[in-house]
Order: C-alpha cells, then structure tokens, then sequence
C-alpha cells in the first residue's frame, strides 16, 4: 500500500519516485506528507528552464489556437489508480483539439478517463509562474493562488522540462497541507523535431491522497503519430 511518503506514480518520469538513497538525501521532492518549503526565489538553472518551458507553453497555445474545433487528434494511452488499489491501465484513446471561442484551448475525447486540461502559459498549474518568467520578474518557487498555494519543481531530463508542483490547502489549524499533485514532461524542440508537440506534455499526471493512506491518480502519456 502507498503511504503519504514520497509520491510515487507508475512512470518514474514525472514526481519523485525511484531514486536510490543519494539522491533521496540530495532532493527530497514533493509529497503529500511533506509540509510546505520555506519559499524562495527561483535558482537561475530554474528559472531558465522555467523561462524555456513558459516560451514552448506560449507558443503551443498560439499555434494550435490558429486550428478549428476537432481538427487536431491526439493519441494517448492511460493508467489509473483507485484508492486502495494496484495501477491498472486504461488503454489507448484519443483525444481531439477543441479551440472555443471563450476559454482555454483542451482536449475532448469520449474516453472516460483522462485529463482534458492543456497547458499553456495562461491556463494549468504553470501559468502561475508564467507572466512573471516572461517578463523577466523575480519568481518564487510557490505561489499564492487564491486562498491556496502551489509550489514547483523544474527540471530537465532527457532533452525534455519536468514540471511538477504540489497544491496546497489551509486546514482547521491554518497549517498548508498538500491535497493535489499535478505534473507534466513537456517536450521541447530538442525531444522532437515534429512543430505540433513542442511544448505539448508527453506524459500528465495528477494524484490525490486517500483516507486510508494510499494516493490515487489518473496518467497519460502521449502517442506520437
């Protein structure tokens, strides 16, 4: 059964799982038991990254905002976890561009689980660090939100932007406690060469703790036609 330790998702790709004790001891990541970071500003290795993802988030959102409803498909295949549960997978679908005249450019597919939003730099947990990484402001690692706070880890690895962040919520006692885990690896023009996936996430997740200790959490990882 998965504690409320170090989140763990089936693809070691996206949160912190899998990592031997040295880089355990190096960085700890995000997690559900895990108390909110003390904030600070974003390292300059950080925010570059954070800067190239913001571009790649910006320019996919004005690209394929230049398309009509259905025009685009996407390929995916899909994994789920239940509260209590192994991870089981949910198979392959597709999902189609929908580019409405209000509101942010998603995905709508007739599977029955799967993560409709996209990311972009005005829509998506990142889009809270995109305006002040575009314009060259100093940016810290979390973010209020609301009555929230979302706090971010930024990173590459394999030619392609891991970004995860853990979302954060008051409790009784006015202590931030983390409730949803959001991820991406986005793919950059160094991982692919084809114009419609840069910046498009090859893998998505979004994980919730359970009563009884363990996480649930729904994944997706894109197909490349």
């Amino acid at each position: 059964m998965m504690t409320k330790a170090l989140l763990c998702l089936l693809l070691v790709s996206l949160f912190s799982c899998g990592k031997n004790k040295a880089d355990d001891d190096k960085e700890k990541g995000l997690s559900f038991g895990n108390a909110l970071s003390t904030n600070r500003v974003l390292t300059e290795p950080e925010r570059l990254i954070g800067v190239e993802a913001c571009e790649l988030l910006r320019d996919k959102r004005e690209y394929l905002s230049r398309f009509e409803n259905n025009k685009l498909v996407f390929d995916f295949k899909g994994k789920e976890q239940v509260c209590g549960r192994r991870a089981t997978s949910l198979g392959n679908f597709t999902a189609r561009l929908q580019v409405p005249s209000r509101g942010p450019i998603h995905f709508n597919s007739s599977f029955f689980r799967y993560i409709d939003e996209i990311l972009t730099d005005d829509h998506g947990f990142f889009s809270h660090y995109c305006e002040k990484l575009l314009n060259d402001e100093v940016t810290e690692i979390i973010q209020e939100v609301g009555g929230k706070k979302i706090e971010a880890r930024i990173l590459k690895t394999s030619g392609m932007i891991k970004l995860e962040a853990a979302w954060f919520y008051p409790n009784d006692d006015g202590i931030f406690e983390a409730y949803l885990m959001d991820g991406a690896l986005i793919h950059t023009k160094a991982s692919t060469t084809n114009r419609r996936y840069h910046g498009v996430a090859h893998t998505r997740a979004q994980a919730r703790s359970c009563d009884d200790g363990s996480v649930k959490f729904v994944e997706q990882e894109l197909r490349a036609r």
